[in-house]
């Protein structure tokens, strides 16, 4: 479930024998900077401390299409403890990704065509999927694992993934000492591999990705609709629709306004988010199919706790 993980050292650490360097020069405050890789971490020595980050799936099994159990987990702090030859209390995490990758029965663009956004999100395509960012401390994505693959060039081992339809969905947790865990504060690689809180951070994922709305189908209509707000909202949806194939884009309208960041997503809410509250929108099956695996997914990790 952890993948990409932010973490520091406090104070100056002789770099182990373990460590691929890559480069040492004398950086902008006059130390001795030495920059290389344990596995698939990146890690950097200076005289203040250590700094590293990479994925803890990957460090283990060397890539991060299996995902990780709760022994998993803890097997790989304690072997990267053990590297760094500092005890998991002294690693400071100061950031996280938390993922899974389904296996779908459609092509990724299927299901990331469908995604629209998050309340309060504001959404990036890019070449793999789409990205739902807000100014604060969270980011959710969603891409297609197999053409992430396909697009690196670095040493992983990677399987046979040809016809495999891998969608990832992840978030980023940026301000762990603000997120209501049963050990609050600031965040150790101890702390965040305890089974309690693993268990919470499940459910901080799991309710993250409930804010994410696909494109909902519109069925029954004439029966359906029996108010004005039924109405207004079946409009704003079709409008939508009808901008898309038009080529306007909604999103670059708003940011381009001269209004505060607040009136912003105000304005995201209103004309990008459709309300489904009303019963005359069904989920797709493809939205189904999403929300299906990844509660099997969450659960199968609660299960390892």
């Amino acid at each position: 479930m952890i993948d990409l993980l932010r973490f520091r050292i406090e104070g100056y650490m002789k770099p182990p024998s373990c460590l691929k360097i890559r480069k040492e020069y004398q950086n902008n405050r006059k130390e001795i900077q030495t920059e290389g890789a344990i596995r698939n971490m990146k890690v950097t020595f200076t005289e203040r401390g250590v700094f590293g980050n990479g994925s803890l799936t990957k460090f283990l099994f060397g890539n991060n299409i299996a995902d990780s159990n709760y022994s998993d987990l803890e097997e790989a702090a304690e072997e990267l403890s053990d590297l760094l030859d500092t005890p998991l209390s002294d690693i400071h995490i100061s950031s996280m990704e938390i993922g899974f990758n389904l296996l779908m029965r459609k092509p990724p663009k299927e299901y990331l065509s469908r995604l629209i956004g998050a309340k309060g999100f504001l959404i990036q395509e890019y070449e793999a999927g789409k990205r739902f960012i807000n100014k604060g401390s969270r980011a959710i994505k969603f891409y297609d694992k197999v053409k992430e693959f396909q697009g690196r060039n670095r040493n992983e081992i990677l399987p046979d993934l040809k016809g495999m339809n891998f969608l990832r969905a992840e978030t980023r947790l940026n301000r762990l000492n603000t997120l209501k865990l049963p050990s609050p504060g600031k965040q150790t690689l101890k702390s965040i591999t305890q089974g309690d809180q693993l268990k919470r951070l499940s459910e901080i994922f799991d309710s993250q990705m409930k804010e994410v709305n696909f494109m909902r189908q519109v069925s029954g209509i004439p029966g359906k609709i029996k108010t004005q707000k039924d109405l207004d909202k079946l409009f704003r949806q079709t409008g939508i629709e009808y901008f898309k194939e038009q080529g306007i884009d909604i999103e670059k309208i708003i940011s381009s306004l001269p209004v505060k960041e607040r009136q912003k997503r105000n304005l995201r809410k209103k004309y990008l988010l459709p309300d489904y509250s009303s019963d005359i929108y069904e989920p797709t099956e493809e939205e189904k199919e999403f929300r299906e695996k990844l509660s099997e997914k969450i659960d199968i990790f609660r299960q390892s706790l």
